[in-house]
């Protein structure tokens, strides 16, 4: 398992780097790749955040064997994105200095940048001993707080393109929740799937008050129309989606 995941951790950036090789990536293919990598980034990251759930609601112990391997990816991903961009800007570090603080999403998207290389760094079982186990978990718990910094970073960056950023915003919140519900010895299929509900109805909910306030739509009209089928898929749909299949498979797995 170990060896497939670390295999297929490479697929994506050979993809990036084959597109952007064959000139596939538009008229601005640093651009193009900038935000591909930092998708991926993106993904990866809350994929290491989803581990505790599955392994605790499948049963499923050996699931942490990759939770560190995704994070670490998460972080290549996340410092190739952040290299690209600056060769974006012709490798002027002056001028990348600048956008970073004057620029507000970028200066969120830095410092979460240097939280996770943090996280990272103290990412291998020498560092696990150095620090110690209580001192490491204390430190590792970082992730949360930098995880709700990289999704402002990429709900600023997006604009009106959001919905990548919506889904990922749905689940982070699914699993934090999560995490809350299991310190509370009530994290079976059945909340996981209430959970998994609330944070499908939060992202409309947020979506549609700030079109509301932005634009002045209206907003149960905005709101209403995450869930019409001709617009699926929609993120409320594939937040549902995804956590329906992970109570179902743990449903099946509770079952004698």
């Amino acid at each position: 398992m170990k060896l497939v995941v670390f295999l297929a951790l490479f697929v994506p950036g050979l993809w990036v780097a084959y597109a952007l090789a064959a000139g596939q990536l538009g008229a601005q293919p640093l651009k193009a790749a900038t935000r591909e990598l930092g998708t991926m980034g993106l993904r990866l990251f809350m994929l290491s955040l989803a581990v505790s759930p599955l392994r605790s609601l499948w049963h499923w112990p050996t699931a942490m064997l990759i939770r560190r391997m995704l994070g670490v990816g998460a972080f290549a991903y996340l410092a190739l994105h952040f290299t690209m961009y600056v060769a974006s800007q012709g490798f002027v570090l002056a001028t990348v200095a600048s956008e970073i603080a004057l620029r507000i999403y970028l200066t969120i998207g830095f410092v979460a940048l240097l939280g996770l290389a943090a996280l990272a760094a103290t990412s291998t079982d020498g560092m696990i001993k150095r620090l110690g186990g209580k001192n490491w978990r204390r430190l590792h718990k970082l992730a949360y707080p930098l995880g709700v910094l990289a999704i402002v970073h990429f709900f600023l960056q997006a604009r009106l393109d959001a919905i990548e950023t919506q889904i990922t915003a749905g689940l982070f919140v699914w699993a934090m929740a999560w995490r809350v519900a299991k310190a509370w010895g009530q994290a079976g299929w059945a909340v996981t799937l209430a959970l998994g509900i609330a944070a499908a109805l939060l992202v409309p909910l947020a979506e549609a008050g700030f079109i509301a306030v932005k634009l002045g739509a209206p907003f149960w009209m905005v709101f209403a129309a995450n869930f019409d089928p001709e617009l699926a898929p929609r993120p409320a749909h594939v937040i549902l989606g995804f956590v329906g299949a992970v109570c179902a498979v743990a449903f099946a797995r509770a079952r004698p």
